[in-house]
């Protein structure tokens, strides 16, 4: 979850964005993005979301849901952790148990002519594996 830069947030925890002074919260359309089904389970999970349901701004991407909090449409948004980490401002982590896990993966088109330099970024790859701490460090949690 992210705050707009220099924001001097008095929200410390999830259960401040039922506060009065929090009026809107930018959310990816659950229906298209993964993140945004990930934020209203965290919200439900939380007991918050009748609280906070009506503050709900929609954006079609995890990526618009961040800009709008980052110009300060809205007072916070919830991200994917990788967008914020570095973000000045307010970042907190969700609690990893209020959502099921969002799983991400890589496909190789096997009539790729290509193939042998795709698995080099897949997870069967041993280079990956020499990634691993670079992703890591940029908030993915890995297998």
């Amino acid at each position: 979850m992210g705050f707009p830069k220099g924001e001097q947030s008095a929200i410390r925890d999830l259960n401040d964005l039922a506060k009065q002074q929090v009026r809107f919260i930018s959310v990816a359309q659950p229906e298209l993005a993964p993140y945004g089904q990930a934020t209203i389970e965290v919200l439900k999970n939380s007991h918050l979301w009748e609280a906070v349901q009506p503050k709900v701004v929609y954006a079609n991407s995890i990526s618009q849901a961040k800009q709008m909090a980052g110009i300060g449409k809205c007072r916070c948004g919830v991200h994917r952790y990788s967008l914020v980490l570095r973000d000045r401002g307010t970042v907190l982590k969700i609690d990893l148990h209020l959502y099921h896990p969002i799983e991400q993966a890589i496909a190789i088109v096997a009539r790729s002519a290509r193939i042998e330099e795709a698995k080099q970024f897949s997870l069967i790859s041993p280079r990956f594996w020499k990634a691993g701490p670079i992703l890591a460090n940029s908030g993915y949690l890995l297998p």
